[in-house]
């Protein structure tokens, strides 16, 4: 197993880490939270299952994406609308189909219909995608250099996605089907473990765990090696 890496959590404010089928190792979905219960929308399910739903009743919908480490912006899609309104039928039938049974090949494959809107980030021989970016919000261009924390974009809905989220992936590679996986572990959050919060520094994300990052990051990281991986 390639060893883990540190870079900052592309996101600010309380997420759920998540894995649905047919993502690949490492490459999590990351759903906005709030409250006692962590409710992921403001008016109640009962709107998504008949179809009423607006994307901006969904507190994920439109938060600031950043980069996880200093960077080139190596990949660029805008175009993909956003779904709206949400309907959880459609969401269901989309994500039916294993992104794996009809995998594009070559380096510069086309990722949209399965991550929307994205970015690709390189960083020596790392590259990280972050998708579902909201429609017209990616802000930096290929060939741009970025820092860590820097935004990207905003988060939207698109594509086979079924949830106002963003994904994020580590690899080797650029290509998100082909590419080997890489341990990622968070520079600094907290982690809800009821009752309370609990501080962490260096660890990797779960699938299940709710995650806490405020604007107090640490400035300026890089994606460096990580000592005594787990």
């Amino acid at each position: 197993m390639a060893e883990p890496l540190i870079g900052e959590f592309p996101l600010r404010g309380e997420w759920r880490v998540m894995q649905p089928p047919g993502h690949p190792a490492y490459a999590f979905d990351l759903l906005a939270v709030k409250g006692e219960r962590q409710d992921y929308v403001s008016t109640g399910y009962l709107p998504w299952v008949f179809g009423m739903q607006g994307v901006e009743e969904w507190y994920g919908w439109g938060q600031p994406i950043h980069a996880p480490f200093d960077g080139l912006v190596v990949q660029v899609h805008d175009g993909v609308p956003d779904r709206t309104p949400i309907n959880l039928l459609k969401d269901m039938l989309l994500t039916i189909p294993p992104i794996t049974l009809f995998a594009p090949r070559g380096a510069r494959a086309d990722l949209s219909p399965f991550a929307g809107n994205y970015k690709l980030l390189q960083a020596g021989s790392v590259y990280a995608l972050l998708a579902h970016f909201r429609l017209h919000s990616p802000n930096v261009r290929p060939g741009q250099t970025v820092k860590a924390g820097q935004q990207l974009a905003e988060v939207g809905v698109q594509a086979i996605h079924s949830c106002r989220t963003c994904t994020s992936k580590v690899s080797d590679g650029p290509n998100l089907f082909t590419a080997h996986p890489i341990p990622f572990r968070v520079s600094r959050f907290d982690r809800w473990t009821k009752p309370v919060w609990k501080s962490m520094r260096a660890e990797t994300i779960a699938v299940g765990d709710i995650v806490r990052v405020s604007d107090g990051r640490a400035k300026g990281t890089s994606l460096l090696p990580c000592a005594g991986g787990r």
